[in-house]
């Protein structure tokens, strides 16, 4: 029988003993210690307790650890499309049988919802599922099951320390943002999107995702969102623009940075605007950052073209799932 439970920290040294290096976030760079991901894991997720509006839950049979979830709220997405938007940060699997699994999944997603639907109605739910775990096809199954939508899969790509020419041209100059640069850029973003996470679900609305995506644009200019950003410029006019953060891991001792968001305004796609705006980004990293990643989905065929054509690994796909409870 499955029993589920609210984590403590006597659940959390269970999960630290039992979870398996393939389940732990930047397990794919094999020169950082299984251990190091462990105590990184661990500080993030211990926290998750007691702070509102984050679950963390863990499933028993009997004091056999079967599985560990936990979901957070975003504030930014739930103001602007008008319900509660929970992320669910992890799902953990501690065993190999594929029907005890498959309750496990189902016992903490039930249980997850019904906590979150007491407080909130409707609720939106996502998931970004690692292809690299063991256990994805189990993870993957169960969640279409429990009726969660499989919008696309998010390709990772990775640098560490390349540096590429820069383009010399009279008519296209990139350059780092300024805060006179925001409502060009607000406006560049409410327009340039197909392929953001956003669009490509059916559960939300592609209008509400163009504001979204043009507040985010300006947080990034004026309320320093992003740690860099860089835009593309023809003929006094913003074509594009790529933003980039960096944090600094304590258990790595690493600085590790991710690309944001970028955007071509239609009018320029097709003339290299976004592989300048590329090179100049990935030479940041190189200047500021042990790893850089940098993510597209699938479908987004001239972006991962443009990474692979400069030699850039593929660290990872993520098949990304969401749901929307109504009633």
């Amino acid at each position: 029988m499955i029993e589920v439970f609210n984590l403590n920290q006597e659940f959390l040294k269970l999960i630290s003993k039992e979870v398996r290096r393939d389940q732990l976030p930047y397990h794919e760079y094999k020169f950082l210690e299984t251990q190091q991901l462990k105590e990184y894991f661990i500080n993030k997720v211990s926290p998750t307790a007691v702070i509102k509006d984050h679950f963390s839950l863990v499933a028993f049979n009997g004091s056999k650890l079967l599985g560990f979830i936990s979901a957070a709220k975003d504030e930014f997405d739930s103001e602007n499309f008008g319900f509660a938007c929970f992320r669910v940060t992890n799902l953990l699997i501690f065993t190999s049988e594929p029907i005890e699994a498959n309750i496990t999944i189902s016992g903490l997603i039930n249980e997850l919802e019904r906590k979150i639907i007491e407080l909130y109605r409707p609720v939106y739910f996502s998931y970004s599922l690692n292809n690299n775990v063991n256990d994805q096809d189990i993870i993957f199954n169960s969640l279409t099951g429990l009726k969660y939508h499989y919008i696309h899969t998010l390709l990772t790509f990775g640098s560490k320390g390349e540096r590429f020419e820069q383009l010399k041209s009279k008519e296209l100059v990139i350059r780092k943002v300024n805060i006179a640069d925001a409502e060009a850029i607000a406006k560049l973003a409410q327009k340039s999107f197909s392929y953001s996470r956003f669009h490509l679900d059916p559960h939300l609305d592609n209008q509400k995702a163009n504001i979204l995506l043009s507040k985010s644009a300006i947080n990034s200019v004026l309320d320093g969102f992003v740690d860099v950003m860089f835009v593309a410029e023809i003929k006094g006019k913003i074509a594009g623009y790529y933003s980039a953060k960096k944090k600094y891991i304590q258990e790595f001792e690493l600085v590790i940075g991710d690309a944001v968001i970028s955007a071509v305004g239609s009018e320029y796609q097709g003339k290299g605007i976004f592989s300048e705006l590329d090179t100049h980004l990935l030479n940041w990293f190189s200047d500021n950052v042990n790893i850089a990643e940098m993510g597209t989905y699938l479908i987004n065929y001239p972006v991962h073209r443009t990474w692979i054509k400069k030699g850039l690994r593929l660290v990872r796909g993520s098949h990304q799932f969401s749901k929307l409870v109504e009633n």
